[in-house]
């Protein structure tokens, strides 16, 4: 049985490989997010977020702020 999981970008269910392990980076067939198994048991996903894009949406985020 197909095991499924909800991405945490866009919420919708998608279908996991039976294969994959705890740490396989894997793409949301809905938005296309990087996501990283975390957890078998209950089934966890979690966003990969790179130090480059976390940094370029923080000053993003300031510079919305300063605009206001």
């Amino acid at each position: 049985m197909a095991k499924k999981a909800r991405c945490p970008v866009c919420k919708e269910s998608f279908e996991l490989e039976s294969d994959l392990e705890v740490g396989d980076i894997l793409n949301c067939s809905e938005c296309s997010a990087e996501l990283r198994l975390t957890k078998h048991s209950p089934l966890r996903v979690e966003e990969v977020v790179f130090w480059d894009d976390y940094k370029e949406k923080q000053q993003d985020e300031e510079e919305e702020e300063d605009s206001n």
